[in-house]
């Protein structure tokens, strides 16, 4: 068995205004994909792939650091898939103009990257994270727009050629219609392990005009397994003083390894051919807490203890875990904070390079803005790997281990899924309760 991650990600798009509730006159299920022949008239772009330069790197890990300070919550576990947003907002930016567009790109961290290098540079990612051979990982993007919607040819041919999307038109005013077409897709991407991402009237009071899904997978075998014979009860210590009897796994096989006066850090690699990815878990000492560790883990401080790492022998015991989370509200209460709520606001958001408004009374006083943003996701971590269906900087340096380690991790920690020719953090968490 394998552990597994699954990360979905949505953003929900509307128009702003009160929307007319009343059922549709004689609604007409809509044909199976009404933009087909809008798809046929769009010629991909011919895309060149592109170094991903060290300026994108550090903006996908900080974006990443900003959005961890943001979602964790005291006394709960997080689970969250930084790039999955990051490709969802991207995507988004190429339909926006003026401060909308100004916004997104701040909070991404690359307002000063060219539009089309950026996305040729996640073209690039995108490629990357489908090259490699042992380890399962895929992303896709579904967009679903209204019938009644225009949307740009230039935006659909971006989306195409650089994010390989899926394009679907729906009727958003037969809500339960709409609902299951985004279900149906959603459940075949995940795998069936999200079968109900929307109900009907989660689209009753706006008139919507697109819903954006990202889903990506991640399916992995540790390079070194732990030995299911090794794993014994044992005490993982909460923060509120009390402890829990949960299943702890034992390895001697050694790992990455790093070590400051305040936390301890391991890095277990996944077994694959070519593109390589890593689970970093960073442990606190006993006179820091997992805060003080969430609050160190900024872009500048991951890119200089990268460099700190070397392979040891050693002993790891850890927790196995399962947990599943649901980011609605409090992800769109981070990306306001973040500078995003120019995007939200139904008199200002300006998504003018994405849609034109329909020339029709009920459509015509509205804007097109961002409704709302969901992320589910789901990790399991086992003895033979992981499956998901998403230090101030001169406190001390790292030490070398040129000794054999010994780490148990038997209290809250920091975890990162990093794909490690970029360093770039596709998922990341924070577990206080392997058992809840």
């Amino acid at each position: 068995m394998r552990s597994e991650k699954l990360w979905l990600i949505v953003l929900v798009l509307c128009m702003g205004g009160c929307r007319n509730t009343s059922p549709p006159t004689n609604p007409t299920p809509p044909p199976k994909n009404p933009f087909a022949s809008l798809y046929t008239r769009i010629t991909p772009i011919q895309v060149k792939a592109a170094p991903i330069s060290e300026e994108t790197q550090r903006a996908c890990n900080q974006f990443a650091s900003e959005l961890l300070q943001k979602l964790d919550k005291p006394g709960e576990n997080l689970l969250f898939s930084p790039i999955a947003l990051t490709l969802n907002l991207a995507m988004m930016l190429n339909g926006a103009s003026g401060n909308t567009r100004a916004s997104i790109a701040r909070a991404l961290g690359v307002e000063k990257v060219d539009e089309k290098v950026f996305n040729q540079q996640m073209y690039s990612l995108l490629q990357k994270l489908r090259q490699s051979s042992g380890v399962t990982l895929y992303t896709v993007n579904g967009v679903w727009v209204d019938q009644q919607i225009k949307p740009k040819t230039d935006f659909l041919r971006t989306l195409v050629s650089y994010y390989e999307v899926q394009l679907w038109g729906t009727d958003f005013r037969n809500s339960g219609l709409a609902a299951r077409q985004i279900n149906d897709w959603v459940a075949y991407q995940t795998r069936s392990t999200i079968r109900e991402l929307f109900q009907p009237n989660d689209f009753a009071d706006e008139v919507m005009a697109a819903v954006l899904v990202n889903a990506l997978f991640f399916d992995g075998t540790w390079e070194t397994p732990f030995p299911a014979e090794n794993t014994r009860p044992g005490k993982f210590f909460l923060e509120n003083g009390e402890s829990r009897e949960v299943p702890m796994m034992r390895s001697e096989g050694g790992a990455l390894y790093m070590m400051t006066e305040d936390f301890q850090a391991v890095g277990l690699s996944y077994r694959s051919m070519g593109e390589r990815f890593t689970f970093y878990l960073f442990l606190p000492y006993e006179h820091r807490t997992v805060g003080w560790m969430r609050e160190q883990w900024t872009a500048e401080n991951w890119a200089k203890w990268r460099q700190q790492f070397h392979k040891s022998p050693g002993t790891i015991v850890m927790p196995r875990f399962q947990i599943e989370q649901h980011h609605d509200a409090n992800l769109q209460d981070a990306l306001k904070a973040m500078g995003l709520e120019v995007a939200f606001d139904p008199h200002l958001a300006d998504f003018s390079r994405l849609a034109d408004i329909p020339d029709i009374p009920e459509y015509r006083e509205y804007r097109i803005r961002i409704a709302k943003v969901v992320q589910k996701a789901a990790i399991n971590l086992n003895e033979y790997g992981t499956r998901v269906v998403v230090a101030t900087g001169d406190s001390s340096g790292a030490a070398a281990a040129s000794v054999p380690f010994h780490l148990v991790v038997n209290r809250p920690f920091l975890f990162a899924i990093v794909h490690e020719e970029t360093g770039i953090v596709l998922v990341m968490g924070i577990i206080r309760d392997p058992a809840p």
